[in-house]
């Protein structure tokens, strides 16, 4: 008999080198019969399990699983079945260690000889099957790919291939990454297609999860199903988007494409960082919602509801305490969310593009900030293709989920951004507009700031309280129509033209430092209707008026006058004929203690560089001594004037300090 046939008889063949696959591989010692779980494997009849862990090291080796008793495998039971380095393959499923190596010396007689195993190091795969993706009970269909690749589980970036389930499992084994070791998904190059959601929910501060790309047109997820959300966030925080792109695939109409919302369940959301990307949606509510969602940061991110490939009339954003109230009915995608008792306050964008240019008329804001306590905007660009009486950004209150009465109001920041609503019926369009009827008669609308933005038009609605808008820096054109109850600043405008309207209703309206600005006012009165440009007022760069129509204040209790800060106040020394220099446009003057006698009069200079000598200076006084003093101004000339105090009494001396505010009015001959 030749060797090779003595050594196929006697059980010597090439599987003495490696031996075929177990299903499953021993922990600890097992009772050798039954079905049973092994290694996080639940058995069937006939499965080969790795045995290395018996109390008697003679037991070990690969056996077949039964229902009774469990055989010896038939390629480990013969004498030349086993030497000294033989392999046991695992499958890859029921264990991280792909090689076990036979460690026990040769001569190995199987029953007699003690057997071990120990992991073949040098063989193992280079990423074999993570504690994270045991716990989510997901498996790899390619270990040579790194931990977190969308690819390790099947994604194929072919535009083509159904990748949803694959990019789950990825987020799957994400959320089970251990407590503070944090876990990155990565999308390779390239675009993957899905046919649902992907679900990133209920994440919380220990989990440390990022999505990362290799840039928001080089790694992109494309939508390619009806409703539903793209990608959820829901309940979940502390999670990093990276570099990646979000588009949809042809007529697919999704409902959102990114949600942030409270769940009932923890009642938590946000403190997500989105950086580099590329979200545009298709769909039936908003691209990115944040419902109940604080304190998240967007950096040099395109949120857009189109980008000219299509005619879609939806917000690219959406931020509210209650969606019903931003503007649309909760779907199905809603149904299981809590309405929470949060806000959804402390968003801050940075540098980001917010856009729908489709090219076509919307009825639709660009956004919907609602009850957004402490939003910012710096460096952004907003486009959008408003229809008539459209407007980009509508800002309003939110009533507490819990407590109808009550409303959040909108806190809004806006530092160095500019409008291009410039498209369709301009005469109507708004840039911000501040929304419905407050709650209660609460403010809706509470602290908007705009720096040095370029804007098109501001607008409050009929009803609404706005409080504390301050518009500073920038280029601000043509209207704002200020509510009942509203409260406007302006600051350092540079060629603006505001016409504010219906301003008799209790508008309070700060103006300062204008530059080449032109203001116009419209009240009901007669045949002229609200907003008629029946008064011009042109303020310079240096805060001077010119009003062809004449300043009315329509306020039946603040007067016209200076603010604080521009007077000023001087004491008079030495005798009542001492001059006192002042330097103010309006202020007050304390005389020394006068002794005028009965049908006398003193008089001294007030130097004052406000004074031109076409001017009026207009006085009073206040005494509570003896006499009666009368004050009169004359000499006025640049830069002064002489004070003329005249005691009318015909019997008494002036015996007491006259205190004498004064103001100057500017005049003019021609």
């Amino acid at each position: 008999m030749g060797v090779s046939s003595r050594y196929r008889v006697e059980g010597l063949t090439s599987s003495v080198a490696i031996k075929a696959p177990v299903k499953a591989v021993s922990t600890a010692n097992l009772t050798l019969s039954g079905l049973q779980t092994v290694g996080g494997v639940a058995l069937a009849a006939g499965d080969r399990v790795l045995v290395k862990d018996q109390s008697t090291a003679t037991d070990n080796g690969i056996y077949e699983a039964s229902t009774g008793s469990w055989s010896r495998a038939a390629d480990f039971d013969g004498s030349r079945d086993v030497v000294a380095g033989t392999l046991v393959m695992t499958d890859g499923v029921a264990s991280s260690t792909i090689f076990y190596r036979c460690s026990t010396p040769d001569p190995i007689t199987i029953g007699t000889s003690s057997i071990t195993f120990a992991q073949a190091s040098e063989l193992q795969n280079p990423y074999p099957r993570s504690a994270a993706e045991i716990a989510a009970s997901v498996v790899p269909t390619d270990f040579g790919l790194p931990y977190g690749w969308v690819t390790r589980f099947g994604a194929v970036g072919d535009n083509s291939t159904d990748s949803t389930t694959p990019i789950n499992n990825a987020f799957a084994a994400a959320k089970n990454a251990a407590a503070g070791a944090g876990c990155k998904v990565f999308l390779p190059r390239g675009k993957y297609k899905t046919t649902g959601p992907l679900n990133l929910t209920g994440l919380f501060f220990a989990n440390n999860v990022s999505i990362e790309g290799e840039g928001p047109w080089a790694s992109q997820i494309v939508a390619a199903f009806n409703g539903g959300n793209v990608l959820d966030l829901s309940g979940s925080v502390l999670v990093k988007l990276s570099n990646f792109g979000i588009v949809p695939s042809g007529s697919f109409k999704t409902d959102q494409v990114i949600l942030c919302a409270r769940l009932a369940s923890n009642n938590s959301a946000g403190n997500h960082s989105f950086h580099n990307l590329y979200v545009e949606g298709n769909c039936n509510n908003a691209v990115a919602v944040l419902w109940g969602s604080e304190e998240n940061q967007f950096h040099n991110c395109w949120i857009t509801s189109s980008a000219g490939t299509a005619s879609r009339d939806f917000p690219a954003l959406v931020m509210a305490v209650k969606i019903s109230e931003a503007g649309f009915t909760p779907t199905s995608s809603f149904q299981t969310l809590g309405t929470g008792s949060g806000g959804v306050g402390m968003n801050s964008f940075y540098g980001c593009r917010i856009t729908n240019e489709c090219g076509t008329v919307q009825t639709k804001p660009l956004m919907r900030l609602y009850g957004t306590l402490g939003t910012n905007f710096h460096n952004c660009y907003f486009a959008s293709w408003p229809g008539a009486s459209g407007h980009t950004i509508d800002i309003n209150g939110s009533t507490y989920p819990d407590d109808p009465a009550s409303v959040y109001p909108s806190t809004v920041t806006f530092d160095t951004c500019s409008d291009e609503n410039a498209w369709g019926d301009q005469s109507t369009q708004r840039t911000l507009y501040f929304g419905a009827t407050p709650v209660g008669g609460q403010y809706n609308v509470r602290g908007v700031s705009v720096h040095n933005c370029q804007f098109f038009r501001v607008y409050g609605a009929d009803g609404s309280l706005v409080d504390g808008f301050r518009y500073a820096g920038g280029k601000f054109s043509n209207s704002l129509a200020s509510p009942t109850g509203s409260k406007f600043s302006f600051y350092n405008l540079y060629n603006a033209n505001i016409d504010v309207a219906k301003h008799e209703r209790a508008l309070t309206c700060t103006v300062r430092n204008i530059g080449e600005a032109n203001f116009y006012r419209g009240f009901a009165a007669g045949s002229v209707a609200k907003g008629t440009d029946t008064t011009s007022v042109i303020m310079d760069a240096n805060g001077g008026i010119t009003a062809t129509g004449g300043l009315l204040n329509l306020s039946p209790s603040v007067p016209i006058g200076y603010e604080a800060g521009a007077g000023g106040t001087v004491t008079q020394i030495t005798s009542a004929s001492t001059g006192v220099t002042l330097n103010r446009p309006v202020g007050q003057i304390t005389t020394v203690a006068l002794t005028t006698a009965a049908g006398a009069e003193e008089e001294f200079t007030l130097t004052n560089s406000t004074i031109t000598i076409n001017d009026v200076i207009a006085c009073s006084t206040t005494y509570a001594g003896a006499g009666t003093p009368a004050v009169t101004v004359k000499g006025v000339a640049n830069g002064s004037c002489r004070i003329v105090i005249t005691n009318l009494h015909a019997a008494n001396a002036l015996n007491a300090a006259l205190t004498l505010n004064f103001a100057v009015i500017r005049g003019i001959t021609s």
